[in-house]
């Protein structure tokens, strides 16, 4: 997105055009939001029998997880039949609004829990707040990066970490 021009912001938009994102843009950004979504229900299945900060963060990725998939079918819905911008400041923006704000929470709980390492909470927490200052239509986009490579290190983390539980499973039944 940041190689496009410059798109408009507040006043300069009278008479310029926002930036569009293209069909690989839509389709990148679809399969990245589908995979946080999927990373978040990890979260929330992952700590199911923990103890400390478990709620926090079960109940603060479900509540990310579904409002990301709230925003989305908003997006989704307002390009196929409305092709509008009042479907996205309806349903779209506070949908993905509250989900930068819950993933700031689950990044508390992960840090509270401990079931991850603490930087892995803090790498959430420092990415979802800075997110909340982005903008498509200039330079700050590039702050989605940071944002991005925080789930990709949280998806394997969570990956390693299940991994490494099933293996310990697995040593203990043959253990025994």
């Amino acid at each position: 997105m940041n190689v496009k021009p410059r798109g408009c912001i507040a006043d300069e938009c009278v008479g310029q055009s926002y930036r569009a994102a293209g069909p690989l843009e839509s389709a990148l950004a679809l399969a990245a939001i589908g995979l946080m979504i999927a990373t978040a229900l990890g979260l929330y299945q992952m700590h199911r029998f923990e103890g400390r900060g478990a709620r926090i963060v079960r109940i603060a990725s479900l509540i990310a997880a579904a409002s990301m998939l709230v925003g989305i079918l908003g997006l989704v819905i307002n390009n196929v039949f409305f092709n509008s911008g009042l479907v996205y400041f309806l349903v779209a923006f506070p949908g993905i609004l509250l989900a930068m704000l819950a993933f700031a929470v689950t990044g508390a709980g992960l840090m509270r829990s401990r079931v991850m390492p603490p930087w892995a909470g803090a790498m959430l927490i420092l990415t979802s707040l800075l997110l909340l200052v982005h903008n498509d239509q200039n330079e700050l986009i590039l702050l989605v990066i940071p944002f991005g490579v925080t789930w990709m290190v949280l998806g394997g983390l969570l990956w390693s970490t299940t991994a490494s539980s099933s293996s310990r499973w697995h040593a203990r039944i043959q253990h025994v």
